[in-house]
């Protein structure tokens, strides 16, 4: 892997190495993560799906849950419900119920490379508007990434948080300003440069073939502070918020969209 400073941003390109690396470990996270959606229903618990979820990466020879015990979080997955944005622990005595918003978010590691993703799931009768707030989130996300595609030879940082934000405008929702994609390095699943969901166009740090980074909206209504909350991870706002997030790969003229 190649050390770059370009536009006061630092990062690495990546490697063939790397990549192929990279494509296994959000192979095995994608199909995690359909294992994970697959068994969420009323009555089941955010550790039993945490569970699911982590014995199917473990399954896999060498594969590694990126998450668990980086900077002490202690599970695979982050499983947060409702009011819960992200980063929310799993626990036995934590059950999901029918109306509930959950979502999910995890990382592979492979050999030093990293796949990292999450997804929204509706859990049985939520109400309409929070129906169009995950549609118009996983769409800002594509959009985004469609948007790379299209003028790869000339965007920058805030081109991505330009589509986004306008995406969640569209609905009156608001972006969370305060967390934000990002890049990925070996064996370190937070790295520059980071993508705020939020942004002017032409501006930041220009995309460059051979970047890899993580696109992750966060939507919602009303207010968009966050907090922490007592058990030092789970990050809460004041109505129920969603999430998605893929990783990408940039070449020199389309996009590898790894976690999927």
């Amino acid at each position: 892997m190649k050390i770059n400073n370009f536009d006061s941003g630092y990062y690495t390109l990546k490697d063939d190495e790397w990549l192929k690396n990279q494509r296994l470990a959000g192979k095995v996270l994608k199909q995690a993560m359909d294992e994970m959606e697959s068994a969420i229903k009323p009555g089941i618990s955010t550790q039993e799906v945490n569970d699911i979820g982590e014995k199917y990466i473990l399954s896999n020879n060498d594969y590694i849950p990126t998450f668990k015990g980086y900077m002490g979080f202690p599970t695979a997955v982050c499983i947060s419900v409702n009011k819960e944005l992200v980063h929310g622990i799993p626990k036995a005595d934590k059950i999901i119920n029918d109306g509930d918003v959950v979502k999910l978010d995890s990382g592979v590691t492979y050999k030093g490379a990293i796949a990292d993703m999450a997804r929204t799931i509706a859990v049985g009768n939520i109400d309409n508007k929070y129906k169009m707030l995950i549609e118009f989130c996983k769409k800002s996300l594509y959009d985004s990434i469609e948007y790379i595609g299209k003028n790869i030879e000339n965007i920058r940082l805030g081109d991505i948080g330009n589509v986004i934000q306008k995406s969640a405008s569209r609905i009156n929702a608001n972006v969370i300003k305060d967390l934000s994609g990002h890049g990925l390095e070996e064996n370190i699943p937070h790295w520059a440069p980071f993508i705020f969901n939020y942004g002017e166009r032409k501006t930041g740090i220009k995309i460059r073939p051979r970047m890899t980074f993580c696109i992750e909206p966060m939507f919602v209504y009303g207010n968009d502070k966050i907090k922490l909350q007592d058990d030092k991870w789970t990050i809460t706002t004041e109505d129920i918020g969603v999430h998605y997030e893929h990783t990408i790969f940039v070449h020199e003229d389309h996009i590898d969209i790894i976690t999927e």
